[in-house]
């Protein structure tokens, strides 16, 4: 018995000492073109496009070459320009923007060919804006954490609450809060940043407690929701409570989103995904993230947005 321990261990030793690159299954090696955009009235259009490739031998020797975009709105070319500032992310990535006006119902298509890819289209509609809501507002206490911690503490939080009207269609939202704090004493000092949602944890999935689902967007967390068909929606965000002295006045901003089916579906994806690396840890598989983007990787997708400025509460 003795033996074959020592067996084992020697091959366990020798094993240890030597690197492999092992074959991960489903993966396609050949080179994929990467586009990233989210088209939205009021803002710049910009598009990000690079050429990946799975990382494996001969990675670095890989040349990923240019990618040339061309976008369509309603069917009609939109010049684009190649932002020379933009210090890319990703090696080859570039960032391509408009001065298009967008508004909703317009169609949206982006094209993209690389010498060493193959082509890829896309295609999604600007979502109409949010005409018809209410806001309700609450002071209140709450045992979440914010994105990424842990919760269980009580704490003072506002609550906002944003009511939908029923739709003969699905509906996807998505809610955002930024916070303007003036010194009266020194209004021109005024600051304004996005406040983070008070969410449950991600041990929370595998109860039977309700989950908020959010994801990283521009400058600040997004939290998103789906309403169903015939369904009113009441859409709830909370963020933390700072005291107020009587020389600073805030005011809260209510971001309310429209998202297309593509972006609430990328958004989904994406919060799964992150929880189930946060709960299985190690015992997981390869994930695969959602993309509408044909023949590639990455999001085609469009928001509408309708701001609400609220006085401190």
């Amino acid at each position: 018995m003795n033996i074959y321990r020592l067996i084992l261990l020697s091959m366990v030793l020798f094993l240890a000492g030597c690197e492999y690159e092992l074959p991960v299954k489903g993966l396609d090696p050949s080179p994929k073109i990467y586009l990233y955009s989210v088209p939205q009235p009021g803002e710049p259009l910009e598009v990000y496009a690079a050429v990946a490739i799975p990382h494996q031998k001969g990675y670095n020797d890989f040349d990923p070459g240019k990618v040339h975009v061309e976008v369509t709105v309603n069917g009609k070319e939109v010049e684009l320009s190649v932002d020379e500032s933009y210090e890319p992310e990703y090696p080859s990535m570039e960032r391509y923007v408009s001065d298009v006006e967008l508004k909703a119902g317009d169609v949206v298509e982006v094209a993209a060919v690389a010498e060493n890819a193959d082509p890829v289209t896309s295609r999604t509609t600007v979502p109409e804006v949010m005409d018809t809501y209410a806001v309700t507002t609450q002071k209140t206490s709450t045992d979440k954490g914010y994105p990424s911690s842990s919760t269980g503490d009580v704490r003072s939080c506002r609550s906002f609450v944003v009511d939908v009207p029923s739709s003969d269609k699905d509906g996807y939202y998505g809610l955002r809060v930024r916070c303007t704090e003036i010194d009266m004493e020194e209004p021109e000092n005024a600051t304004s940043e996005y406040l983070d949602p008070l969410v449950w944890d991600t041990e929370y999935f595998i109860s039977s407690r309700e989950y908020d689902m959010w994801v990283e967007y521009d400058e600040g967390y997004l939290q998103v929701y789906k309403v169903k068909s015939g369904n009113e929606g009441k859409l709830e965000i909370q963020v933390k409570y700072d005291y107020v002295d009587s020389h600073r006045k805030i005011f809260y901003t209510v971001e309310i989103f429209r998202l297309s089916p593509e972006f609430w579906r990328y958004c989904r994806a994406a919060f799964i995904d992150y929880a189930r690396v946060e709960i299985m840890d190690l015992f997981m598989y390869p994930s695969k993230l959602y993309t509408d983007i044909d023949g590639g990787l990455g999001l085609l997708g469009a928001v509408n947005r309708v701001e609400v400025e609220i006085e401190g509460f």
